[in-house]
């Protein structure tokens, strides 16, 4: 944060979204975990953050259409026993952030289950 302002990609987009369409915006600063029950409460009137769109959210919120995709890809040590492949990978330790899009991937892909 510079001089107490936020900044970055989400910012910058935002910062040109509103003056494309005149608008004035005030950006206000909450946890992930925040945002769609605070919107829900009318304390803002958009998001403006990353976010998949899940069934459960779009039952909740209305979505724009994606406005960029972040790939994801399973990484694994060069040489390794386990790898991406499920059958070269059986009774292997895998590790897999949950709660999360790639983190569901990775449980799909390996066959891992949540720890």
């Amino acid at each position: 944060m510079l001089k107490g302002e936020l900044e970055g990609f989400d910012i910058e987009l935002g910062n040109a979204i509103c003056k494309a369409g005149n608008f004035s915006c005030h950006w206000v600063e909450s946890s992930f975990d925040a945002l769609i029950p605070a919107l829900q409460a009318k304390k803002f009137d958009a998001i403006n953050s990353a976010m998949n769109i899940t069934e459960a959210r779009a039952r909740s919120i209305a979505f724009t259409q994606p406005i960029y995709r972040i790939p994801t890809m399973l990484v694994a040590k060069t040489g390794g026993k386990s790898g991406t492949d499920r059958r070269r990978s059986e009774g292997q330790e895998h590790r897999c952030i949950t709660g999360i899009h790639p983190g569901n991937l990775c449980e799909r892909s390996t066959g891992s289950r949540r720890v």
